[in-house]
C-alpha cells in the first residue's frame, strides 16, 4: 500500500515538462494498462506478478508487452 501511495503522490506533484516514458513502470502504470489496453481490472495475484516481472523495462516497453498480448 505505501508503494501506491507513494505513485499517487508521484502523479499529484508531475510537472508537464517531466517526460515519464522511460521510467521504470510503477504497480499504477501496470493496473492502468490492464484498464485502459484489456477493457479490465486485473486480478489481484496477477498485478503483483507482472509488476516483479517487469524489472527494469521502461513503459513503452510494458506497453508493448500488453499491445502483443493474446488479449488485447
Amino acid at each position: 500500500m505505501k508503494l501506491f501511495k507513494r505513485e499517487l503522490s508521484q502523479m499529484r506533484d508531475y510537472k508537464i515538462a517531466e517526460r515519464v516514458d522511460h521510467a521504470r513502470p510503477g504497480l499504477i502504470d501496470v493496473l492502468f494498462a490492464y484498464r485502459l489496453l484489456l477493457g479490465r481490472w486485473p486480478e489481484f495475484d496477477s498485478v503483483s506478478k507482472y509488476y516483479a516481472r517487469s524489472g527494469n523495462q521502461d513503459l513503452l516497453t510494458l506497453v508493448m508487452s500488453f499491445i502483443k498480448s493474446p488479449e488485447f
